[in-house]
């Protein structure tokens, strides 16, 4: 296991990635107001950090009361620290993931209480409030967070325009792990991410409609480039949900699996990637994702420009050597 960072309150009932010492200090010390970690990593207060030896960090978004809701500290706070991961040399691939303690009661977060359709509805009585499990990746935006302002006040600050730089700006690969509800912001957090793995209890949907709004970080562009322009309108127009099931039918997901692997599937799969060439592993994200900005004929001809760059690499000189030879590539990632 890795050296594990918390930044925030800590939950002592957290069993999520098995640990016991945070940052080499007793768990009954961090039941203080704030931690902050002795290493040069910034510290947080709506974040959980794991880094392993892999070269994997795991990221857990921890506002679990509030199902994990897009406020605009926990955005700041969330792109401050990819960027930093994204400068680590010992980071190799991120995984992105919700904290999944919280209870059932929700103060005023509307998706809460649109997802009361949904069958295994969050309200219960007491007797089902003692028990606790995943309950959202990001349940959208802060809504109490939201109502207040007007045209202006979002317009000065520039609402969500700081979350752009998660899809432009971080450049190692990135996995969603989605272990509950996707919704509004959330949705659109985890479309930012490169690869999206889902439980088969996740839920995914833009009902911003529904709160007399429109999605605001990409959702009505990047939804219908993922499932088409008539699913797309349809979730957006209706502000239905849809099922971990037909989000990887319709080309949203990559996978789903069962719920209590959801977590460990997206690792493996970060894992994995940590094994390849940093630089390679770079060209070639970027290389997909101008897919989504370019003709067909502009984004082949950028795909072959940065093919025939990874020539000067010293390790696509390894990687064929090791190939030719029969044996196993050694990166030096230049």
């Amino acid at each position: 296991m890795g050296t594990f960072f918390h930044y925030g309150r800590f939950q002592p009932a957290y069993p999520f990635l098995g640990v016991r010492q945070v940052a080499g200090v007793n768990q009954s010390l961090c039941h203080q107001n704030r931690y902050t970690s002795t290493t040069a990593t910034p510290s947080f207060e709506y974040l959980l950090l794991e880094k392993r030896p892999s070269g994997v960090a795991i990221i857990q978004l921890n506002r679990p009361k509030a199902l994990n809701a897009l406020c605009l500290g926990l955005l700041e706070e969330l792109v401050n620290l990819l960027q930093t991961l994204d400068k680590d040399s010992s980071v190799r691939s991120i995984v992105l993931t919700g904290a999944g303690k919280g209870y059932k009661n929700v103060e005023n977060l509307f998706f809460f209480f649109l997802a009361v359709r949904i069958k295994f509805c969050l309200f219960g009585s007491k007797k089902k409030k003692k028990k606790k499990e995943s309950k959202a990746f990001s349940a959208g935006a802060d809504i109490k967070e939201m109502e207040p302002k007007n045209y202006m006040d979002v317009y000065k600050e520039d609402m969500f325009t700081i979350a752009d730089k998660i899809a432009y700006n971080v450049r190692k690969p990135i996995i969603a792990a989605v272990n509950g509800f996707a919704l509004g912001g959330g949705c659109e957090l985890a479309m930012t991410c490169d690869i999206i793995i889902a439980s088969d209890k996740a839920k995914f949907g833009q009902p911003e409609i529904n709160l007399g709004t429109i999605p605001g970080i990409g959702g009505t562009q990047r939804l219908t480039r993922a499932i088409g322009k008539s699913r797309a309108m349809e979730l957006c127009l209706t502000g239905d949900l849809i099922t971990a099931q037909q989000a990887s039918e319709w080309g949203l997901v990559s996978r789903v699996v069962p719920h209590e692997k959801v977590l460990q599937e997206a690792i493996d799969v970060a894992e994995k990637i940590a094994k390849k060439s940093v630089p390679i592993a770079i060209i070639c994200k970027e290389a997909v994702n101008r897919s989504f900005e370019s003709s067909l004929k502009e984004g082949v001809l950028f795909e072959r420009r940065l093919f025939h760059s990874t020539f000067s690499t010293k390790d696509q000189k390894e990687g064929m050597s090791a190939f030719s030879q029969k044996k196993e590539a050694k990166w030096q990632d230049a």
